[in-house]
């Protein structure tokens, strides 16, 4: 990191003190200049506006020592900020900070990740949960509270799971714990009591030929859950949580994964946290008990 300092007045330099006057960068490291001046962009687009930082900074509205950081420090103005600030000097705001460019590829890929929003979880195809299943090839990922709508509504779905984990398919299957407070919580606040965790017991009921199978990995969960996630390969079905209603009236995110995009990979970061803490202690002894009624 070069070592400089203020020492005069010129319209090359990249600071300018709080009386509106240019000062010149020295620097031991003239090959390192530019980098010290973070954004040569916007202290050349000001001295060619003819402008001080003092003038730039009173018609954007904001303090001039921030000015100076947004030039020396190549700090990133808030949008509104950015916006006043080309209009004024006449650029284009991706000019002076041409990192939004990236910014604005990344947005760009993560809106296309949307596929489509469903208002409820029932307004999802059945034949979408059922090809997106079928199709998967490297892995399935689910993380729910009972999820009992799976094997409800596709009875072969154990079948399907085990036959994906022997062909090479990794399926992990999170579940909530029954006997977790979690479990009790959450069946408080959709008025249902004990309800939910007794869905969670018979789900696991309609998945015991899944479960165990060579390449399918159970495991059971306490955390406070805001969406459900079932994940297969590149496609991603988010379904959120409402407080004191079910999954199933909740909204549907599809997403598809794609390079550069951040809302896919935002939500498998969830499921892995998620999995990291989830235990299978509880596992045999919740199975023995459904096996017994």
């Amino acid at each position: 990191m070069p070592h400089w300092r203020v020492v005069g007045q010129d319209a090359e330099t990249a600071l300018q003190d709080l009386s509106g006057r240019l000062g010149r960068l020295e620097t031991s490291d003239r090959d390192a200049l530019e980098d010290s001046v973070a954004n040569e962009r916007l202290r050349s687009s000001i001295t060619s506006a003819r402008l001080t930082i003092a003038e730039v900074a009173a018609q954007v509205g904001v303090d001039p020592k921030t000015v100076e950081r947004w030039i020396v420090l190549g700090r990133i103005p808030h949008r509104s900020h950015r916006w006043a600030t080309a209009s004024l000097l006449g650029t284009d705001e991706a000019y002076l900070w041409p990192e939004l460019a990236d910014e604005r590829r990344t947005q760009a890929a993560s809106t296309s990740e949307l596929v489509t929003l469903y208002p409820n979880r029932g307004a999802v195809p059945g034949a979408l949960w059922r090809s997106l299943l079928e199709a998967a090839t490297d892995r399935i990922d689910v993380l729910v509270y009972a999820g009992l709508f799976l094997p409800d509504g596709y009875p072969e779905i154990a079948k399907l799971l085990a036959s994906k984990a022997e062909q090479g398919t990794t399926v992990r299957l999170t579940l909530g714990d029954p006997d977790s407070d979690a479990v009790r919580r959450r069946g408080e606040e959709e008025r249902i009591g004990d309800g939910l965790a007794a869905r969670v017991r018979l789900g696991l009921l309609y998945l015991r030929e899944a479960i165990g199978a060579p390449g399918v990995e159970l495991r059971f969960h306490a955390t406070t859950l805001y969406n459900s996630i079932y994940r297969f390969d590149d496609d991603m079905l988010v379904n959120a949580h409402v407080y004191g209603a079910p999954a199933a009236h909740s909204p549907v995110l599809h997403l598809r994964r794609l390079p550069g995009g951040q809302l896919f990979d935002h939500y498998q970061a969830s499921f892995e946290r998620v999995w990291e803490q989830a235990s299978t202690n509880n596992v045999p002894a919740v199975l023995a008990q459904g096996e017994r009624r």
